[in-house]
C-alpha cells in the first residue's frame, strides 16, 4: 500500500513539474495589403525563443502584369522599446519574390528579443506602380515558440 502511494506521489510531481516547463506560444491571423510600407498591429509575446511571421497565398493585385508581374516583399520584425512610438528592428530583414500569375508563400523568422510588444513591417520594394497594386495574402500567421 505504501509503495503504491509512493508511485502516485511521485506520478503527480513529474506530472507537474512536466506542465510547469511547457511553451504556450502566442498565434496570431490576418490579412495582408501593401502598397508600399505597413507596419502590423502591436501584438505581444511572452514565450518562445523564435518570431515567425508566414503570409500564405501571397500575390500581386496588379492592373499592370504585362510590365510588371513580379515584385519583392520584405518583412521585418520590431520590437517596442519605450510606449507605442520607439521600436527597434529584431533579426535581419527577409525578402521573397512574389509573382501576378500565381500564389508564392512567404515564410519569416526571426529570434526574439525576449517577452513583449512586436509587430512586423511589410515593404513592397517597387512603389512605382501607385495604389493601384498591391501585394496581397489573406491568410497571414503570426506566432512565437
Amino acid at each position: 500500500m505504501k509503495e503504491k502511494r509512493v508511485l502516485a506521489i511521485m506520478m503527480v510531481m513529474v506530472t507537474i513539474l512536466a506542465c510547469s516547463t511547457m511553451v504556450f506560444a502566442e498565434s496570431y491571423n490576418s490579412t495582408l495589403s501593401v502598397t508600399t510600407q505597413w507596419d502590423g498591429s502591436s501584438r505581444s509575446f511572452s514565450s518562445g525563443s523564435t518570431l515567425y511571421c508566414n503570409c500564405f497565398n501571397t500575390y500581386l493585385d496588379t492592373p499592370f502584369a504585362q510590365q510588371h508581374s513580379s515584385d519583392m516583399l520584405y518583412i521585418q520584425a520590431l520590437k517596442n522599446d519605450f510606449a507605442w512610438i520607439i521600436y527597434h528592428k529584431v533579426g535581419s530583414e527577409v525578402g521573397t519574390t512574389v509573382y501576378s500569375n500565381g500564389y508564392t508563400s512567404v515564410y519569416s523568422s526571426f529570434p526574439m528579443d525576449g517577452s513583449g510588444s512586436y509587430k512586423f513591417r511589410f515593404t513592397k520594394r517597387d512603389s512605382s506602380w501607385g495604389a493601384q497594386e498591391a501585394i496581397k495574402s489573406n491568410n497571414v500567421q503570426m506566432t512565437s515558440a
